[in-house]
């Protein structure tokens, strides 16, 4: 599987985390979508220079950028009911995200207190962000 994807324009937020490429040297740089990127693109004077106007990459959801927003692993066997043992598991407090360890369709649960409070597939980390926000998951 590839560490990247392509981004759906739908996908751009503010606070969208993904790397653009720069032509001109040659090489992909970390970004994060900001109000003024919206309000330079508006008028196209910028399209040399403004990222918006290039070709982006967004890194696949990994154990890592997990880790970065206050969780700690914690061995399925830790996890509470239910038959675990194909699911990896992070504890934030009292909060808990649980994926399958093959990592395959990206599919996630959420849960507080041990009940599920979101089930679905979550692609990249400002995805995961927007969720824990809706949750009220504070970042540790």
């Amino acid at each position: 599987m590839d560490k990247y994807y392509t981004p759906e324009i739908s996908e751009f937020h503010i606070g969208f985390e993904c790397e653009y490429y720069d032509k001109y040297e040659k090489k992909w740089h970390k970004y994060t979508i900001c109000e003024s990127d919206y309000e330079s693109g508006r008028d196209g004077e910028h399209e040399q220079t403004n990222p918006l106007f290039s070709e982006f990459r967004v890194k696949y959801l990994d154990k890592e950028d997990i880790k970065s927003l206050g969780f700690v692993f914690v061995p399925y066997d830790s996890l509470g009911d239910g038959d675990y043992r194909w699911w990896d598991g992070y504890r934030n407090g009292n909060f808990e995200i649980r994926h399958s360890n093959n990592w395959d369709g990206y599919n996630m649960i959420i849960c507080k207190d041990n009940k599920e409070i979101f089930l679905g597939a979550i692609r990249n980390k400002s995805e995961l962000k927007k969720i824990m926000q809706q949750v009220n998951i504070s970042n540790g």
